[in-house]
């Protein structure tokens, strides 16, 4: 006979999952998680973008709300097996700007946090199509030498950040702006007296110019001197050097990239669906929560369901919905289909 481990109610036709739980407290729970998570990341986002002390005194009731949230949620945490996401970021957070508000602590210098920063805030568009990663660019074109295709992997590393409409600071006297779409070298100069963090860009043994002093220009040294993989190519050419813009592609290790890979799994006893073999890869995935299976569905652009979550993905979807796509997809050529899926790990930073 089973028993609900939360509201304690038994009977020969009660059914709980596999945490124990029957399915009304299961939905109630993780609802209760879900609405208190998303007030605290509201709360945290808050206390974190405020300028000033007099907008952190308008926000302390509510940060000092979150806090109790907080508190709730720790409490909960040993009895709910299913919860995983990590409260501590958000509570360092807002408790800094309650010290804040208190006077208890200062102000940083500056709100631009450099290329970390950036990255954060570039993060979904790296894999999306529009980057062009792993997929053809209009402009240039295969039979144009220096074209550039930017691949899925390089030396085993996959794309960790994507940047576009780069601006270049042209060498005097450019003539000719390059190839658009074309291959471009980065190239550093530490023994220029001047600038030893100069980092030159060359197409086809021809210098074009050279990156700004700016954010970009420190990760690009930053990858070049631990020999990571920094590809680049030209993404406008209007005609006079002036009008020069770059993308820049970084590689990194996959636990690195910001996002974390999972494979599909199929419904018990079943095999994933068929729908797999319409769906392309690097498409955005959306996920749904479903009752019976008590899992999440992973869905394709057009609705269609692709398979579910590992019990292990769920913590990345418990505080809001990620950003995610199809990252690898087999399609039943070599064995049955099959997926991985790609989903964005939120990133959270303070300053103090």
């Amino acid at each position: 006979m089973a028993k609900c481990c939360w509201c304690k109610k038994s009977g020969l036709l009660l059914t709980v999952n596999r945490y124990g739980f029957c399915k009304p407290c299961s939905d109630a729970v993780r609802g209760r998680i879900k609405g208190m998570l998303d007030q605290v990341r509201a709360a945290a986002q808050g206390a974190d973008t405020a300028r000033d002390r007099q907008t952190l005194l308008q926000l302390t009731p509510q940060l000092e709300r979150a806090m109790q949230m907080i508190r709730e949620l720790e409490a909960l945490r040993p009895s709910v097996p299913f919860f995983q996401s990590d409260t501590a970021e958000y509570a360092q957070t807002i408790l800094l700007g309650l010290e804040r508000a208190a006077g208890k602590a200062p102000f940083a210098l500056s709100y631009s946090h450099g290329p970390d920063s950036a990255v954060e805030k570039a993060m979904a568009q790296v894999w999306s199509a529009k980057t062009t990663v792993g997929k053809r660019i209009k402009g240039g074109g295969p039979d144009s030498g220096g074209y550039l295709d930017f691949p899925l992997t390089v030396d085993g590393l996959v794309p960790a950040y994507f940047y576009g409409s780069l601006p270049l600071v042209p060498s005097p006297g450019l003539a000719e702006p390059g190839l658009p779409g074309g291959r471009v070298l980065l190239e550093q100069d530490p023994q220029n007296r001047e600038d030893p963090d100069t980092v030159r860009v060359y197409q086809a043994g021809r210098e074009l110019g050279q990156l700004p002093a700016d954010s970009i220009r420190r990760m690009v040294n930053a990858w070049l001197d631990r020999e990571l993989p920094v590809l680049a190519r030209i993404s406008c050419a209007g005609g006079t050097a002036q009008l020069l813009e770059l993308e820049i592609c970084f590689y990194d290790q996959q636990k690195k990239s910001g996002f974390r890979f999972f494979s599909l799994v199929p419904p018990e006893g079943q095999p994933l669906p068929e729908n797999l073999l319409s769906a392309e890869r690097w498409q955005p995935v959306t996920f749904r929560w479903q009752p019976q299976q008590e899992r999440y569905a992973a869905h394709g652009q057009d609705g269609q369901e692709l398979g579910f979550l590992p019990q292990e993905a769920e913590s990345l979807l418990e505080d809001g919905e990620p950003f995610a796509f199809l990252y690898q997809v087999q399609k039943g050529d070599n064995g049955p289909p099959a997926a991985t899926v790609a989903i964005e790990r939120r990133r959270r930073r303070w300053v103090r």
